[in-house]
C-alpha cells in the first residue's frame, strides 16, 4: 500500500526517473538499475532504522512518505519477510545504511497495482452499464408519465364536463378523496397486550390447578362458561360479516371467503358465544343454573347448527364465484365444504344415539372430508406436491429459503387435522379433563389456521391462486353486443 500527501498539480502526469531517484532515501538493487546509470547513483543516508517494518520499508522521496506495503497474504510471502527480518538483525540493520527493496517486493507492488486498476476497470464498467440501465429505463418512464399526465388530464375533464357540474373543486374531492393518516397505536398495544395476555393465562393455569379443575369431578359446571369471549372490531369488519351472512347475495372477494375461512376454524367460539346468549337470554346468570342450557333441547339443536353455518357460507361463496366465473374448481371447493357439513351431521347423529353403526359412519365420513380437505390445502390453497416443479414436492417459487419448513408445516397441518378423532371419542388424558383438552386442541386449530394462512397468502403473491386483482375493477354499466 503507497501512502502519499495530495500532489498540487494532479492534471500534469509525473514520472520518477532515474536520475530523480537519485534524491530519494532509497537503494535500487543493481539487477534493476539501467546499465549505464549503475555507477552514477550517489549513496543515500540513513534513516536511523525507524522507518522500517515487517512487510515492506518506507522512503522519502521528493517529500512524499512512500511505503512499500506487500501485505502477508501468502506463505511465500510471510517466509520471505521472516527471512528478510532475520538476515537484516544479523547484519546489524541494512547495509551500508541504506533501505534495500528487493526484487520480489517489487514485483509484488507491481502484481498488486495492475490487480486495483483491473477491478477499478471493472467496476467502472459495472457503474457505466448501471447508468445506461438506468438512463434507459427513465426514459421510458418519463415516456409513460407524459401519457399518464395527458390520459389524466382528459380523465379529469371529462368528469368534471359529465359529473361535477363544471366544478373543479367538486370533482377533485371524488377523484381524489381526503386520506386520514395512519396511527400507529394499533401495532405499538400490539406487544403489551400480548404480554399481559400471557402472564394472566399463565396465572389462570396455576389457579385452576390449586382449585383442582384439571382433574375429573362430577360438578364441574364451571368449565362450560369459563372461555367465552366476544370482542368489537371495527367496522369493515362487520361489513365482511354482513357479507358472509347473506352469501350468496353478495359478490365474493379474497377478504370475504378468507375470513369465511377462518370462521371454520372458529366453531368451539361460535358455541361458546351462543351460550353466552342463552346464559343471559334465559336469565340463568339470576338463578346460577349453568346446566339449563345444556338440558334444553332447543339449544343443543342450535349448537349443531352453528356448526354447520360456517361451512355452509363458504359453499355458498364458491357457489356465487362458479356463478360469477364459470370455473369448475369452484365446484369441486364445494364439495368440500358439503363433505365437511355431512361428517358434522354424521357426528350430530352419534352424540345422539352412541351406537357402532353410528360410530362407523362418523369415522368414515369424517375420513373422507379429510383426505378431501388435506389435499384442498397442500394442492390447491397451498399450491405445492407439484412432481415437476424446480423444487421436488412443492413449487417453483418458494419464499422460505429452508425447504424442509414447508414439509413440516404439511405434516403438523395433516396431525392437526386428526382432531376430530378426540372430539367423537372424548378420551381423558391422565387426569386431564376432556374439556380441557378440548380447549387445547381448538388453540391448536387457531395454530394451524395461522400456518393456513400464511401458505396461503404466499402461493396468492407469488402466483395469484384466485386470479385476483391488486386494483379494484369496476364493471362499466354497459356491453358490447353484435349487430344483426
Amino acid at each position: 500500500m503507497i501512502e502519499e500527501e495530495p500532489i498540487k498539480d494532479q492534471d500534469q502526469p509525473q514520472e520518477i526517473s532515474t536520475g530523480e531517484l537519485e534524491k530519494c532515501d532509497v537503494q535500487i538493487p543493481v539487477s534493476l538499475q539501467r546499465p549505464d546509470d549503475s555507477g552514477t547513483l550517489e549513496k543515500a543516508r540513513r534513516e536511523e532504522g525507524e522507518l522500517r517494518s515487517l512487510s515492506g520499508n518506507v522512503i522519502d522521496c521528493r517529500g512524499k512518505n512512500l511505503k512499500i506495503d506487500i501485505p502477508l497474504t501468502t506463505p511465500s510471502r510471510t517466509i520471505s519477510a521472516i527471512a528478510d527480518l532475520v538476515s537484516q538483525s544479523k547484519k546489524g540493520g541494512p547495509e551500508g545504511g541504506k533501505l534495500n527493496i528487493s526484487k520480489t517486493k517489487l514485483h509484488d507492488a507491481e502484481k498488486m497495482i495492475r490487480d486495483a486498476f483491473i477491478a477499478l476497470y471493472k467496476g467502472l464498467g459495472y457503474l457505466r452499464t448501471y447508468r445506461d440501465l438506468n438512463m434507459q429505463a427513465f426514459v421510458k418512464i418519463l415516456k409513460k408519465f407524459d401519457k399518464a399526465i395527458k390520459l389524466m388530464d382528459e380523465v379529469v375533464e371529462i368528469f368534471i364536463k359529465n359529473f361535477a357540474e363544471d366544478d373543479k373543486q367538486k370533482a377533485m374531492k371524488y377523484l381524489k378523496p381526503h386520506q386520514c393518516k395512519e396511527s400507529h397505536a394499533v401495532t405499538f398495544f400490539i406487544g403489551p397486550f400480548t404480554g399481559c395476555f400471557i402472564a394472566l393465562f399463565i396465572v389462570y393455569c396455576i389457579m385452576a390447578h390449586m382449585a383442582g379443575m384439571y382433574t375429573g369431578q362430577p360438578d364441574s359446571v364451571y368449565m362450560e362458561t369459563v372461555y367465552p369471549v366476544l370482542r368489537s372490531s371495527r367496522f369493515h369488519f362487520l361489513k365482511v360479516i354482513r357479507n358472509i351472512i347473506f352469501s350468496p347475495l353478495y359478490k365474493v372477494v379474497m377478504v370475504d371467503f378468507f375470513m369465511a375461512d377462518q370462521l371454520c376454524s372458529q366453531v368451539p367460539m361460535l358455541r361458546s358465544l351462543e351460550y353466552v346468549a342463552c346464559y343471559y337470554m334465559t336469565g340463568s346468570y339470576k338463578t346460577q343454573d349453568y346446566g339449563l342450557c345444556m338440558r334444553t333441547k332447543h339449544y343443543r339443536d342450535l349448537a349443531y347448527a352453528v356448526s354447520f353455518f360456517p361451512y355452509y357460507w363458504r359453499a355458498m361463496q364458491c357457489a356465487r364465484r362458479w356463478f360469477d366465473e364459470g370455473q369448475t374448481k369452484q365446484l369441486i371447493n364445494l364439495g368440500k365444504y358439503v363433505a365437511a357439513m355431512v361428517a358434522a351431521g354424521a357426528k350430530v347423529a352419534y352424540e345422539k344415539e352412541k351406537t357402532i353403526g353410528r360410530l362407523s359412519l362418523v369415522v368414515a365420513m369424517s375420513s373422507i372430508a379429510t383426505v378431501y380437505q388435506l389435499y384442498w390445502d397442500f394442492v390447491e390453497d397451498w399450491g405445492l406436491l407439484q412432481f415437476n416443479s424446480e423444487n421436488p414436492w412443492l413449487r417453483n417459487e418458494l419464499m422460505l429459503r429452508r425447504k424442509f419448513i414447508y414439509f413440516l408445516s404439511m405434516g403438523l397441518n395433516f396431525v392437526l387435522r386428526l382432531a376430530w378423532i378426540q372430539t367423537v371419542l372424548h378420551s381423558n388424558f391422565g387426569s386431564l379433563d376432556y374439556r380441557v383438552t378440548a380447549f387445547l386442541l381448538a388453540a391448536l386449530e387457531v395454530i394451524r389456521r395461522g400456518q393456513w394462512n400464511f401458505y396461503r397468502l404466499e402461493n396468492e403473491h407469488l402466483n395469484n391462486a384466485g386470479k385476483f386483482r391488486a386494483i379494484k375493477t369496476v364493471p362499466l354499466p354497459f356491453r358490447e353486443v353484435d349487430q344483426d
